[in-house]
């Protein structure tokens, strides 16, 4: 089998890993049983609705890969968003990378290699806190984005037109500490938009574990931080929809200050 031939392509490749896999192992509780049995859920809905997503899980890894198209990588974020999302409200925390590479895939042989997991896992081994970054490199003008503006934009109006979260984060104030170092996607927003009363259950994992140690203390509240920015964009957003006498839901409007409220104060 020459794998070689198989690596002449670029795609776009997602490598996602669970924080505090270890311990789940360790202590082999319903958590590491909830871990599995939601990835595995969203790994059957996205093959399901995503076929142009391929995708293979392997102990606290997940790798998704796809054509290198705008359309493609839309949906890589989406599929990437469902599994951070769904493991969230578990109290189970995904970091992870998106970049550009080669990949080939062999489920029969149990394969997976190319440039493009190497690269993938290597960001987000170096990064610090519980999101997917998005490689700067997907950025540049060759691949359609001339800007991080543009970028973000493309990717995020045509999902709030249609009343979908947005894909990527994007917070309203330029020194938001979160925000300028990285670029990366937004499962805070997919949260708030599916059932902003699920806020609750976000709000009540990061009391529980936000003081206890100082080995999980920037973790948490580095998602303290991004909740309250998160919040705060689309409670911006809904004012404006509101100023303009646009449809919105007011339901989740009304709740948008009380929840940020919350999470000021934890």
């Amino acid at each position: 089998m020459d794998i070689t031939n198989h690596l002449k392509e670029q795609k776009y490749v997602a490598f996602l890993d669970v924080l505090g896999f270890k311990e789940l192992v360790r202590t082999k509780g319903e958590k590491l049983n909830r871990y599995f049995k939601t990835i595995e859920n969203a790994l059957i809905d996205i093959e399901s609705d995503k076929k142009e997503i391929i995708l293979q899980l392997v102990s606290d890894s997940t790798i998704l890969a796809c054509d290198f198209t705008s359309q493609n990588l839309r949906l890589l974020l989406r599929a990437v968003q469902t599994i951070q999302s769904r493991c969230a409200l578990e109290n189970i925390w995904i970091r992870g990378a998106i970049t550009i590479g080669d990949i080939y895939f062999n489920r029969d042989l149990n394969i997976v290699v190319g440039n493009g997991l190497s690269d993938a896992y290597l960001l987000e081994s170096q990064e610090k806190f519980p999101r997917v970054i998005i490689d700067p490199k997907i950025l540049k003008a060759e691949y359609g984005f001339g800007t991080r503006k543009r970028f973000i934009e493309t990717f995020n109006n045509a999902q709030e037109r249609d009343r979908i979260a947005p894909l990527i984060h994007d917070s309203l104030g330029q020194n938001d500490s979160i925000e300028n170092e990285a670029i990366f996607v937004a499962f805070a927003e997919r949260i708030i938009y599916e059932n902003i009363n699920n806020l609750d259950i976000i709000y009540g994992n990061i009391q529980n574990e936000l003081y206890n140690s100082q080995i999980t203390y920037q973790k948490y509240l580095w998602l303290k931080q991004y909740f309250i920015s998160s919040l705060t964009k689309m409670s911006y957003y809904y004012e404006n929809m509101r100023h303009f006498r646009l449809p919105y839901d007011s339901k989740t409007y009304g709740k948008l200050d009380a929840y940020k409220s919350k999470f000021v104060n934890l």
